[in-house]
């Protein structure tokens, strides 16, 4: 009796309609959140002994509507591959498909088979027996893992998961919630004097609960009262200048109410937008915090500083402390590497004895050897990274005028290419 080869897909739409509203292909990057967000669900469900489907496990970590199967099911695959690097059950044994009678999807069972932990099934009545057992594996797995303490103390904390993986911090999880506001018909003074005492560079502007808008720092550096407004232009400039433009500027620097100054067209995220979103955010907009919004009100703010407090409470996190065998090292690197673009080799040539990790061939720069160096030593298990490659710079070319040939020259080596006497 055959395996079930039903593909049916409960997945909406396309993800070119995703990518579209992003302004962007979705990539690895996407791949790694979504499979962070799936991990965290399906060991929810596995602590509940509760399966589920391709749609209850979209709709119950938020996806937005556009994100297509391909992206998900690379997800669950990437899921699948740190399960057998780290010797765990597949947790994605859960996500189970109605149109099988509650058995996996085919692919669960093909990536199974390319992970080497299910041998080649003749019928129907073993990918059963396999399934009941991964699943029955997964369930006890992170029950117990939930009821030991260490595992407790790491779902409340941010930064470090299981087996040393990153969890995807949100807005909700790094941002000031008690948040100082501001009337729009608030004076300049009163919000300069807030931001001193309070320590803050920024405040929002709520009109009747609405945000209408954000005043900074740098929206009061250019003041008349201290001296700081523009100097008035020449003659010859006012025939160019934009009237327009010079009176917005001369209301910035001379009202004395909010409402002048502030920014109104403002950039904000809700709870759930990841901090990897909202760094890009406020290094592209040059910004340096944004309100955090739930049901059209302000609910908290995410700056700089909050991110920067993220990073430095990881330190006191625990990380693993496990010696993982040579090839355990050797698979995690691999893995990690196929995330990177910058690699000039997508395979690059190493072994690792020991827990020391050696490469060896070439790299195209210093900046790339440094790089690999800090992926190698967040991997668990290693003890040292060394680099025997000779940097091969980009070629030199030159053109030989009696030979009629374009020398090549990397370094120290020489190819010839052409024609000509050797």
């Amino acid at each position: 009796m055959p395996l079930h080869t039903s593909s049916r897909s409960e997945l909406p739409i396309s993800i070119a309609q995703s990518s579209m509203r992003f302004g962007r292909p979705m990539g690895q990057r996407e791949e790694r959140l979504m499979s962070i967000r799936l991990q965290q669900e399906l060991i929810r469900h596995a602590c509940q002994g509760i399966p589920t489907t391709y749609r209850q496990l979209l709709r119950s970590v938020g996806t937005v509507a556009g994100v297509d199967e391909t992206l998900v099911r690379a997800s669950l695959e990437r899921l699948m591959d740190e399960d057998t690097i780290a010797a765990r059950p597949f947790v994605t044994a859960l996500v189970i498909g109605p149109q099988a009678g509650g058995l996996s999807e085919p692919w669960f069972f093909s990536k199974a088979r390319k992970s080497g932990r299910l041998v080649p099934l003749s019928d129907e009545l073993e990918a059963w027996a396999f399934h009941a057992r991964e699943l029955q594996r997964a369930v006890s797995y992170y029950r117990t893992l939930s009821s030991n303490a260490a595992a407790a103390r790491w779902d409340r904390s941010p930064g470090v998961g299981i087996e040393g993986a990153v969890k995807m911090l949100m807005a909700k999880d790094v941002m000031t919630a008690d948040v100082i506001t501001v009337a729009s018909d608030t004076t300049i003074r009163t919000v300069a004097e807030l931001l001193v005492t309070q320590g803050i560079s920024g405040v929002p502007v709520l009109d009747d609960d609405v945000l209408v808008g954000i005043v900074t720092e740098e929206d009061l550096l250019h003041r008349a009262e201290i001296g700081t407004a523009a100097r008035p232009v020449s003659w010859w400039s006012r025939i160019f200048k934009n009237k327009a433009v010079l009176a917005a500027a001369y209301s910035r620097e001379h009202s004395t109410r909010v409402v002048d100054v502030m920014t109104k067209n403002v950039v904000t995220v809700e709870e759930s937008t990841p901090i990897a979103d909202i760094a890009d955010l406020l290094a592209q907009r040059k910004i340096r915090r944004v309100p955090v919004m739930r049901g059209g009100k302000v609910v908290g703010i995410v700056s700089r500083a909050n991110i920067v407090r993220a990073l430095a409470a990881t330190a006191n996190l625990p990380r693993s402390a496990c010696r993982a065998d040579d090839e355990t090292i050797r698979q995690h690197i691999q893995l990690a590497l196929r995330d990177e673009a910058w690699p000039s080799a997508s395979t690059p040539n190493f072994t690792v004895k020991n827990g020391v990790v050696s490469f060896w061939g070439t790299v195209e720069s210093d900046a790339e050897r440094d790089a690999l160096r800090v992926l190698c030593e967040n991997i668990p298990g290693v003890q040292k990274v060394e680099d025997h490659r000779m940097i091969l710079s980009f070629p030199t070319v030159a053109v030989c005028k009696t030979t009629s040939c374009v020398l090549l020259c990397y370094e120290q080596e020489l190819w010839r290419i052409g024609s000509g006497p050797s």
